[in-house]
Formats: structure tokens, sequence, C-alpha cells
């Protein structure tokens, strides 16, 4: 009986060329699981390049002060001026009667922490608000990278998104950070 040698093992994503095209093994992308441990390091890049934009286009709004909405949600808001996460949790805490009574929680917790930790002061409101929305920017990238497997169309996406100024009130205004908690939970939901 006479040995055979066993085929030499073929590289990832390598397939075998069609018989008679003499080319042997050809490489080709195939879709495969990506390494979620160890990300390529131009996707970092890529991340840190939108992040920097969504904060750089709204950083504007980092001198403005509470105004409209924000007076009733954060300045006139008990729940958040004594940081009762109990009465955040249970009672409707923006608005009141005349309006209707509105309840969001999470949002109302993340104002009663800025408070506990800088006051009635905007500054610190407004960059909680520029960075969520340089997060959810650069969510944006991971999920359209993830869903098209087309990186480059991912950080067009990403970076539009982050510059796009259909965001403005989301941002500038302080209560926008509802939307901004909502879309960056949506976002992650997809990863």
């Amino acid at each position: 009986m006479k040995r055979t040698k066993p085929a030499p093992a073929r590289p990832r994503g390598a397939v075998q060329s069609p018989a008679g095209a003499g080319r042997g093994l050809v490489r080709r992308h195939l879709p495969s699981s990506p390494d979620r441990r160890h990300p390529p390091v131009w996707s970092w890049a890529i991340a840190a390049v939108v992040a920097t934009l969504a904060a750089a286009v709204y950083a504007n709004s980092l001198g403005s002060a509470l105004f409209y909405d924000d007076t009733n949600a954060i300045l006139r808001n008990a729940w958040v001026r004594t940081g009762d996460v109990a009465g955040i949790l249970t009672q409707p805490s923006w608005w009141g009667v005349t309006r209707g009574p509105l309840w969001r929680p999470v949002t109302t917790l993340t104002f009663a922490l800025d408070h506990a930790l800088h006051g009635i002061g905007p500054l610190g409101y407004h960059v909680v608000n520029v960075g969520l929305h340089a997060g959810v920017s650069v969510l944006v990238l991971a999920v359209f990278a993830r869903v098209t497997a087309a990186p480059l169309a991912a950080a067009v996406a990403a970076l539009l998104f982050a510059a796009h100024p259909v965001h403005t009130e989301a941002v500038a205004s302080v209560v926008g950070r509802a939307e901004l908690l909502a879309a960056g939970g949506f976002f992650l939901a997809w990863l």
C-alpha cells in the first residue's frame, strides 16, 4: 500500500480555485465571525475620530445655561435636588398637574447624579450630554460595522450621525438626554 501525504491545511478564508484555473489555493474574503476580544487597531482609531468629531461639533453647547425644559426637569425638580432615588423610581418627576406627569426615571437619576456632583452649574450637565452623544456616535459605528461588515460605510454613517444638526436639540438641551440615553440603549441592544 502506497502512503500518501496528507493535504496541507488551508489557511482560513482560502478556497480551492475552480478546476483548470491553475492557481491552487486562492485567498478571498469570506464572512467570518470577528474576534471580539481583539478588534483591529484601525477600528479604535476610527472610533476616536467619530467621538472627537461628535464632541467638537457640539462643544459650543458647553457654555450654555439651563433653559426651557431644563428648569422644570432639574432646577424645579425636588427629586433631583434631594437625590431621592425612591421618589425618582416611583413618582412622575417632571412637570405637574397642569401639563401632565412625565416619568423618566433613568434620565432623572442621571440628573440627580449630576446635581450631587456639581450642583446646578450647567457645565457638568452639558459635558455629560456631549459625552453621551459621542458615545452613541461610536455605538452607531460599532453597530453598522457589525451589521454590514463594511467598515468604510460604517465609518461614513457614524461620522454623518456624529455631525448631523438634527441632534442639536438632544445634545444642547439638557433634557434631550432622554433621547441620547434611548438611542444608546437601542444601539447597545444590537451589539
